[in-house]
């Protein structure tokens, strides 16, 4: 369909300017007027605003609440921003921060520290810079700084009349090579198009590329370091270089002594030269921050603000590195503004083909200066970051055992930690190369670039992070992997690490974090001096007194050689929650409560993976349809375990008796309570209060599963059994190993079996199954304690998640089918230059074919604009007369009173167009209720329409689209209460049936006139649940997700009519399986063919955890992006819920001093009753009474809302908080 963008939207630059002046609301632009010809064919009809672009009169809900659009940020008023008085403005800063200093400059700054402050957007958030200045307050701001220049770079000049098409001699050749290299690899009907596209332009001529020599083109492209041509010193090409280690041979073996092994297959590109390429191109600084700021948010007009962590150039670690880089002298006679360039390093082995064992080890460098959501602040979640590829070799060659044999004599006698610590050694050699002396002078002395703003700067690169899998991990760190201190970043005992969570956990690992220090170093240095000098073995008597009292191992680190003078290697290996969290501890548990569930009875497991089936879907990807068979955890990756997470608590429900039952619920929501908060985009320090808390409840609840579940006689699972035998089969056979590659033959041992098995074979692997228990002494379990720390140090987790890295994979194994299977490493290399060549091409050229984008868009779905709250098609294809669709649903009980309930919901809608939201008088005159019988729906037709997308704000300030269709699991929604002092949930959750609009004409009087336009109004025709009627911040205390169930069907309230307009998003709705179905089989269909409540169950919870998003509902004013739940009053974010189990007065006044750095007070008062448990709502009888209808809402006036708002909400809060405080033992 086509749209008129003038007459449709707000266009970006339009939000732009709005962030800079004071009409930063939407509502105060004036836009066309919309087009009212409702006979116009939709195709050209031009859609109306939703109602806040409108009129400034309207807000999107009668409660007042508005759809806040993010904006970009605005830029800094240095007449108002900057301070003469760096003590009038306190910075926020993080315990043990000090306070950022300096901007540029040869020496030691001393001057003036000021704060530069960005215009606060609607959402509150603000930028605070600190820089240093002369103590004028009218000094010129240093050139480079972000208040001096543009956020987005200036482009490029223009291109010439003769652009550059490299190797290839035309347009028409350079269009079709990059069709095929930077297109998919498995072309999809979506690169089809594009193909035809290119082919069918009027330009297009096939004499262009007859001639083409195609093979001769692809090599220039792909010409590195090796060759030579004219691609040498232009780009960060490829290099190829040797690798060698000294091998030790002990004593004991044939020949002893150190060896020298070298081969030569490493290939890498420059740090530096990476670096260069980023930084001097317009495209890779587009999100490029060069100076670091904090991000602040104010959620009450004069409340403190209140620090926000997301992005990496936001946190302490980068404002570190800032203010250490402008304390130390500057380069001698230079003057150039000096950046930070922050590293983040991410690695993994990854298999190329599902079969075989062709392996990869890449390493990719990304950078903290990069936004990970970009600028776009409409843009949906953010992607993948864009990662630098370099390949490492994460084992030895095949050709190192033959080396190997010469010294030893026999082969099969190769022990083991000598392979371990070549492997060490092997991987750092090659990190030596990559840390060559050119990157380590840039790293001393930095790197001038002139930036495509036109603004020369000296950037420093400095590493922050290094993301990988705990096994990654100790390789890098040089410590041994499960040994007696087994993290990485602390000497924690391993026989403690199981106490995360408790205040003596988070003592000592303060107390005993690691450091690259002179005794580390010597201690090595002594080790290594026995293995080669005196021909120790690695693993001897005298080499184990150096090393085991750090659980070290006897490899000299690369990074420390290197670059210990700047960098601590302990500090940069950050949390891996995919690797530690979904699929390791909650992997664990979950297996462990399959084990328990088949102790007690088998049965079970099929009653788990029934309910597994049942389950409803959510969005596109969020919760997808389980297996067939959950149980048996099959071909399962880490976003299956997140889903079997989110939607575990109902699953489980009911399956083992009490008191199991009730401690197993308690841990599932903590568990998924901390995952949630661990994977939010945006942390506030009041949320990062909550994940600590959460971090000791997590901690208790699996101590206590751990102690309450050793009675049971678990053992191992069908599917474990299984593996280990057939791991046993390959290791008693050596012979088979080298036969992994070839093509794998069924076992003929029977100790692997096949799903057709016969039940005696299965009867006798049951009693091989080996006893298994659970154990929380690993090194995933004690991460769990470093979490907080490290989003408050690094940024939120998803910035250096190994989930990007794991992402980044499918480039690798995606050009792996275009290679020769044989020297893929080099032909992977060569692939991709090409793409980044012809990459650099397209954005130097400047092509930019407007028929060719034009066909690309329509051949492709249309990108709706997520500016509108809601989209609803135009088409008017499926009408159904309201006449004939009464008679077909006469006997139907939702359609009881369907035609005047229709018509009150619309006068309803239309009193807010005419007259204004609630309001005695407007400026038309007096107010004037419009009269049912005026109303006319146009040929008595309602269209059905079947999907409809909702735009909303997420509490990260940034907007989310969920689809809703009545015909699949993607139909309940959740809304405000219809009433404005709806004292209990603050949510209502409802079940669409449909979606339709009609054309309305009101034959009244409107303004003084006469008005007969014909009004397109959507609707949806919903059903109404129940629900427990607390505040959803008792949820939190209860330990219990939202019990809800539907309205009985005679019920005036079950069956209604709602806004579009009024939807806040969808929400999962997933049934209570311990209570079984509602009706019996014998009803058939039901009563309503509409409703279908045939398939109703008894009851269903609201999954609170099914997505971050709503996690952050249920933290009723703690949402930076949810602005509605901050507008009834300013104290609404007192709902801090402190869970933690306190066991000194520290822990007393940590309490208090959380929530006074939030601007929280804690009232005293300790009046009012708890809302009823639970149990007392699930007795509870049916109300008879009727409420408000959906059709109408309260006929309240503003002035009394706000007035019970005023009277009820401190009470309200300071009940909560006091109830939940003294259930923990902490009145005050």
């Amino acid at each position: 369909m086509n749209r008129t963008n003038s007459d449709m939207i707000l266009n970006t630059s339009q939000i732009s300017r709005a962030a800079v002046g004071e009409g930063s609301d939407p509502a105060s632009y004036e836009v066309p007027p919309p087009n009212d010809d409702i006979e116009a064919p939709p195709a050209k009809r031009r859609r109306k605003l939703p109602f806040r672009f409108r009129t400034t009169e309207l807000t999107m809900h009668e409660e007042g609440l508005e759809d806040f659009l993010p904006l970009p940020p605005p830029d800094i008023d240095l007449a108002t921003s900057i301070s003469t008085n760096s003590e009038a403005i306190e910075p926020v800063q993080t315990p043990g921060q000090d306070l950022p200093t300096g901007l540029n400059g040869n020496e030691r700054l001393t001057s003036t520290v000021n704060v530069l402050d960005s215009t606060p957007d609607a959402f509150g958030i603000f930028r605070r810079y600190y820089c240093q200045v002369n103590t004028s307050p009218h000094a010129s701001i240093p050139e480079g700084h972000p208040s001096t220049s543009s956020d987005i770079p200036s482009q490029p000049s223009p291109p010439s009349d003769a652009p550059n098409f490299g190797p290839y001699p035309n347009e028409a050749c350079f269009l079709l090579g990059e069709w095929y290299w930077n297109g998919s690899t498995q072309k999809s009907q979506k690169e089809f198009m594009k193909l035809i596209a290119i082919i069918t332009q009027d330009s297009f001529s096939p004499s262009d590329v007859r001639g083409a020599n195609w093979k001769k083109i692809n090599k220039k492209l792909a010409i590195n370091d090796w060759d030579d041509g004219e691609w040498v010193d232009e780009d960060a090409g490829w290099q190829r270089q040797p690798v060698t280690i000294h091998v030790p041979f002990n004593c004991r073996m044939k020949i002893p002594g150190p060896q020298t092994y070298t081969f030569g297959s490493f290939y890498s590109r420059s740090l530096k030269a990476v670096i260069v390429e980023k930084l001097e191109s317009a495209h890779g600084v587009r999100y490029f921050e060069n100076e670091p700021y904090e991000l602040l948010w104010r959620n009450e007009k004069n409340g403190e603000p209140i620090r926000l962590h997301g992005e990496m150039y936001n946190s302490p670690a980068f404002l570190d590195a800032h203010k250490e880089l402008q304390s130390m002298p500057g380069e001698p006679g230079c003057n150039l503004p000096r950046c930070v360039v922050a590293l983040m390093f991410w690695s993994d082995a990854t298999h190329l083909t599902a079969s075989g064992n062709t392996k990869l080890w890449p390493l990719y460098m990304g950078f903290g200066n990069d936004s990970k959501c970009g600028v776009a602040s409409l843009s949906v979640y953010p992607t993948v970051l864009k990662l630098e590829r370099k390949l490492l070799e994460s084992q030895l060659p095949d050709e190192f055992k033959d080396f190997a044999l010469e010294f030893i004599g026999d082969i099969l006698n190769l022990p083991k930690d000598l392979l371990g610590h070549c492997r060490r050694e092997w991987i750092h050699a090659q990190w030596r190369i990559l840390l060559d002396e050119e990157f380590v002078d840039a790293y001393r002395h930095g790197i001038v670039i002139l930036s495509p703003d036109g603004i020369r700067r000296r950037f420093y690169p400095r590493i922050l992070t290094y993301s990988a899998d705990y096994p990654e991990k100790t390789l890098m760190a040089t410590t041994r992997q499960n040994g007696a201190y087994l993290c990485p970043r602390c000497k924690m005992p391993k026989k403690e690490v199981h106490n995360f969570g408790t205040p003596q956990d988070r003592e000592k690992r303060v107390e005993m974090v690691r450091i690259d220090d002179d005794g580390r170093r010597k201690a090595v240095s002594v080790a290594r001096s026995l293995i080669y000098e005196k021909n120790e073995s690695v693993d001897s008597t005298p080499v184990e007194q150096q090393l085991f009292r750090e659980s070290l191992t006897a490899n000299n680190n690369a990074f420390s050689e290197r670059l210990q003078e700047f960098l601590d290697l302990f500090t940069i290996f950050v949390v891996d929650i995919m690797h530690e969290v979904e699929a390791g501890t909650w992997k664990d548990t979950l297996t462990h409560l399959l084990r328990i569930l088949a102790s007690i009875d088998e049965h079970l497991l099929y009653e788990l993976d029934k309910r597994f089936r049942q389950m409803p879907t959510f969005r596109r990807d969020t919760i997808r349809r389980f297996s067939s068979n959950a149980s048996e955890l099959s071909h399962m990756a880490a976003r299956d375990f997140e889903d079997f997470l989110q939607c575990s608590i109902t699953v489980f429900e009911g399956l083992l008796p009490e008191p199991y039952n009730s401690q197993i619920m308690n841990l599932l929501f903590s568990f998924s309570h901390w995952h949630g908060l661990a994977k939010l985009r945006l942390h506030t320090d009041p949320t990062l209060a909550l994940l600590d808390n959460e971090t000791t409840m997590l901690g208790d609840e699996l101590r206590t599963f751990l102690a309450t579940t050793t009675g049971f006689m678990t053992r191992e699972l069908k599917q474990e059994a299984r593996a280990r035998k057939r791991k046993q089969a390959r290791d008693s056979e050596p012979s088979k190993r080298k036969r992994s590659s070839s093509k794998k033959k069924p076992d003929n041992d029977g100790t692997s079996k096949a799903k057709g098995n016969s039940e005696k074979e299965g009867a006798e692997s049951v009693k091989e199954k080996k006893r298994k228990k659970f154990s929380l002494n690993t090194y995933k379990n004690h991460a769990f304690g470093d979490y907080v720390e490290t989003i408050r140090r690094y940024g939120t987790t998803e910035s250096y998640s190994t989930e990007l890295g794991e992402l980044e994979h499918r480039n690798p194994k995606s050009k792996y089918k275009r290679t020769s299977r044989k020297a893929f490493t080099r032909e992977l290399a060569q692939i991709e230059r090409r793409q980044a060549r012809i990459r650099r091409m397209r954005q130097a050229i400047h092509l930019r074919d407007q028929s060719l984008d034009a066909h690309l868009e329509d051949a492709s779905p249309m990108a709706l604009d997520l500016l509108e709250h809601h989209h609803v098609g135009l088409s008017e294809k499926d009408a159904n007369h309201i006449g004939d669709f009464l008679r077909v649903h006469s006997a139907d009980p939702a359609t009881k009173d369907f035609l005047p309930r229709l018509k009150q919901h619309i006068a309803h809608r239309l009193q807010r167009i005419f007259y204004g939201d609630n309001r005695a008088t407007t400026l038309a005159g007096p107010r004037t209720d419009v009269d049912v019988s005026n109303i006319f729906i146009n040929k008595d037709t309602m269209y059905r329409h079947y999907v409809m997308r909702i735009n909303y704000t997420a509490y990260d300030a940034r907007r989310a689209q969920d689809t809703i269709n009545p015909n699949t699991d993607h139909r309940d929604i959740m809304v405000l209460p219809r009433t404005s002092n709806h004292p209990g949930h603050q949510y209502q959750y409802v079940r669409v049936l449909g979606i339709y609009h009609v054309n309305v004409i009101f034959n009244g009087i409107v303004s003084g006139k006469q008005d007969y336009r014909v009004r397109r109004m959507e609707f949806l025709w919903v059903r109404w649940f129940e629900n427990q009627n607390v505040p959803v911040q008792q949820g939190w205390l209860d330990r219990r997700l939202d019990q809800l169930k539907f309205r009985k069907l005679d019920d005036n309230d079950a069956f209604g009519f709602l806004d579009p307009q009024d939807v806040l998003r969808a929400c999962h709705i997933v049934p209570r399986f311990c209570l079984g179905k509602a009706h019996d089989d014998m009803y058939g269909k039901g009563l309503s063919t509409s409703a279908q409540e045939y398939k109703d169950w008894s009851a269903y919870y609201a999954n609170r955890f099914v997505d971050r998003d709503m996690v952050m509902r249920y933290h009723w004013g703690l949402g930076v992006g949810h602005v509605y739940s901050r507008q009834e009053s300013p104290t609404t974010t007192q709902n801090l819920y402190v869970n933690r189990r306190y066991s000194d007065q520290e822990s007393h006044s940590a309490v208090r001093d959380t929530f006074e750095a939030a601007g929280l007070g804690i009232s005293a008062d300790t009046s009012g009753e708890v809302p009823s448990s639970d149990s007392e709502w699930e007795n509870e009888p049916d109300s008879d009474s009727s409420s408000e209808s959906s059709d109408g809402g309260s006929d309240t006036s503003a002035d009394e809302r706000d007035s019970d708002v005023d009277s009820n909400a401190e009470e309200q809060v300071a009940l909560d908080i006091m109830y939940n405080l003294n259930t923990q033992g902490l009145g005050v």
